[in-house]
């Protein structure tokens, strides 16, 4: 069944209720449903057929929704495209595509339309915002004025494709993820169902639409009649605690650095929190160092969550209810697939013993969008998809994140997960965040390599080096030999640290 069906029935449900909250604009349910179906019957008046793609390259806004539901009642493909890309990247993806329509703010119109000439594959392209018509573009505002209120869905079963998700792209090209309306669906009731939203919650969207996580946890959010906030100004933590207090927030997705940063913040008895029940943390692995420091400041639930964009949203997460397990990311969510962690021969490993994640289900991709020899790597022949994601599980089935298959270091033979040095580097008292991957060595294959941001400024490297020494929790071969001081770690988009990037400083 077609996603936006889903969304209709909230409709009738909710119609009257709060739907998103952007700054000081609030949208009901009935009026996301109305111009949804203005976008619907716009696209199908412009020859564009179902099945082809449009791109949405914006920032996260409600009118992200008008142009994801209108597109998927229409029978096109919505393609969330990374908002930081720039004009080579945004060809690569309008080329791997084929995208007939584009969907942005006025202010991209100009590179849009270069495109457009340049590649000839842009039959149409959208301007969210501002009154002013572009050379060869069409005004949102016009299209919700001309345009009816009522459509028809086009059918959809559930494995027909609904959207395409790019990757971050952080040691390489991105590629595009298959995602079905059967995937989006239980991805996100499952998440739903662990985090018990409820119609009276309100979420607050940090996350890009982008990704997985934020577009999972927004549709979780709207699947059970509950609101979506938005920022407007983009992150900062006390534009955080100030939408918390203003909108009524309940719940929260966020990565580890934002939570160091809220721990930062003074004075927090000026703002009431106290909508404020749980908050999330995923993206990247988290310091145990940044649980302490805010769980010592905010009286809410914290959890700890895991997933890919293979996996369109979390695969591992805590019902909302538990007490996190201090380097746990959780539990597998079984309600929706089923996963194992094996060896490097495809057994399954004993509880204790670090694996390869491996899974099957639902929510589980079909694979990429015009990559077959990746997709035929992505999956064993009995039907199971490789993770290249590391993990340990405890006897009482709760995971513990290693590192990634690709990132482990094996230096003289010994295999070395880079998720055991970082905790110890972190934990020093003049580091802020630290990254440890594998460069070459000539005679053991690899050696460790640590990525710093200082704290103190005094901080050296023969103290870290010293530091590492003292620690009886870190074998010899397991130390960092080299090491680079940077100002502050590169990321991407999507807030994870950039791998790739880091390996061009032990180039230079």
């Amino acid at each position: 069944m077609n996603l936006s069906t889903y969304y209709r029935m909230r409709a009738r449900e909710f119609g009257n209720n709060l739907v998103a909250i952007d700054g000081d604009r609030k949208t009901t349910y009935n009026q996301l449903e109305e111009i949804s179906n203005k976008v619907a019957n716009w696209l199908k008046g412009t020859g564009i057929k179902p099945g082809e793609r449009g791109i949405i390259y914006l920032p996260n806004c409600t009118e992200y929704f008008y142009f994801m539901y209108g597109a998927l009642k229409a029978g096109i493909v919505p393609i969330p495209l990374n908002y930081r890309f720039q004009k080579e990247e945004l060809r690569y993806v309008l080329k791997d595509s084929g995208a007939a329509a584009v969907f942005t703010l006025s202010q991209h119109a100009a590179v849009m339309s270069e495109l457009q000439k340049e590649e000839g594959y842009i039959q149409q392209i959208v301007v969210a915002d501002g009154d002013d018509k572009k050379s060869g573009t069409i005004l949102l505002k016009d299209i919700v004025a001309e345009y009816s209120g009522e459509t028809e869905i086009y059918p959809a079963l559930d494995d027909d494709l609904a959207m395409i998700m790019y990757t971050s792209g952080t040691t390489g090209r991105p590629k595009g993820v298959r995602q079905t309306h059967r995937n989006n669906i239980v991805s996100a009731e499952g998440f739903a169902y662990t985090q018990r939203i409820t119609s009276t919650d309100r979420f607050f969207c940090i996350a890009p639409l982008f990704h997985v996580g934020g577009t999972i946890a927004s549709l979780a959010a709207i699947l059970t009649g509950g609101a979506v906030v938005f920022t407007p100004g983009g992150w900062s933590p006390t534009g955080f605690l100030e939408t918390v207090e203003k909108n009524k927030v309940t719940w929260a997705f966020l990565v580890g650095l934002m939570g160091a940063q809220l721990a930062t913040v003074e004075n927090l008895e000026k703002y009431d929190l106290s909508s404020l029940h749980h908050v999330a943390f995923g993206g990247s692995p988290i310091p145990a160092a940044m649980y302490a420091k805010f769980e010592s400041k905010y009286k809410v639930r914290t959890l700890e969550l895991y997933g890919r964009t293979e996996h369109v949203g979390s695969s591992i997460n805590y019902d909302s209810n538990d007490t996190r397990v201090p380097g746990s990311v959780g539990k597998l969510l079984t309600q929706i697939m089923k996963g194992k962690l094996v060896d490097s021969e495809g057994k399954e490993v004993p509880p204790g013993q670090p694996g390869e994640l491996v899974v099957i289900g639902d929510n589980i991709t079909p694979g990429y969008w015009n990559k077959p020899e990746d997709t035929k790597k992505l999956f064993a022949s009995d039907g199971w998809q490789h993770t290249g994601d590391v993990f340990v599980q405890d006897e009482n089935g709760y995971l513990f994140f290693k590192e990634r298959v690709d990132d482990m270091i094996i230096s003289g033979g010994e295999n070395i997960y880079p998720g055991e040095i970082i905790p110890v580097l972190a934990g020093h008292p003049k580091v802020a965040e630290a990254f440890v991957l594998g460069i070459p060595h000539d005679d053991w294959g690899q050696q460790v390599a640590a990525v710093i941001v200082k704290k103190d400024p005094s901080l050296t490297e023969q103290e870290v080096f010293d530091y590492c020494g003292s620690r009886k929790d870190l074998s010899g071969y397991k130390k960092p030999r080299v090491i680079k001081f940077v100002e502050t770690m590169p990321k991407n988009a999507a807030m994870k640290i950039d791998k790739g990037a880091l390996v061009q400083l032990f180039k230079k």
